[in-house]
C-alpha cells in the first residue's frame, strides 16, 4: 500500500523520490547564503574583523564587552553575541567595522560560571 505521500506522486505519474524532490524546491527554494532583509538587523551592516583590514580606516573608539554566564538570560553566551554588541556599540558611535577583535573566556568552574570578554577598535573606512 501506497502512502499519502508516495500516493500524490503515483497519481501524477512520478515516482515518490521525484515528487520529493520536486516539493523541496517548490517550498524550500534555492538557497542562498545571505540572510533575507526582513530578518537583518542595523549591526549587521558592520563587520567583525579579528585581524587588520585592507582598506584605510579612521579609529574611533577602543571597544570591550563583558558578558557573564551563570544567569539564565548570558547561560549560552559566546563569540557571537558579544560580536553583536560589539557591532551595535560601533554602529552608534557611526563605524562601520570593528578590527583586531579578540576573545577571552573564562570557563565554568566551582566559583564560577564563566564569562566572556571581547575587545576590538572601532573604525570608520575611509573610501
Amino acid at each position: 500500500m501506497l502512502t499519502p505521500f508516495e500516493n500524490a506522486g503515483a497519481l501524477m505519474g512520478y515516482s515518490y523520490k521525484t515528487t520529493a524532490l520536486i516539493l523541496m524546491l517548490a517550498f524550500g527554494g534555492c538557497s542562498a547564503n545571505s540572510t533575507p532583509d526582513f530578518l537583518k538587523k542595523p549591526e549587521d551592516s558592520v563587520e567583525a574583523i579579528e585581524g587588520q583590514p585592507t582598506r584605510k580606516y579612521k579609529a574611533i573608539k577602543e571597544l570591550s564587552v563583558y558578558r557573564k554566564r551563570g544567569h539564565p538570560q548570558y547561560a549560552y553566551v559566546g563569540k557571537f553575541d558579544v560580536a553583536r554588541v560589539m557591532k551595535r556599540q560601533a554602529l552608534e558611535l557611526g563605524a562601520n567595522a570593528v578590527i583586531n577583535v579578540k576573545y577571552q573566556e573564562e570557563p565554568l568552574s566551582f566559583w564560577s560560571y564563566g564569562s566572556i570578554t571581547g575587545t576590538g577598535l572601532a573604525v570608520k573606512y575611509i573610501d
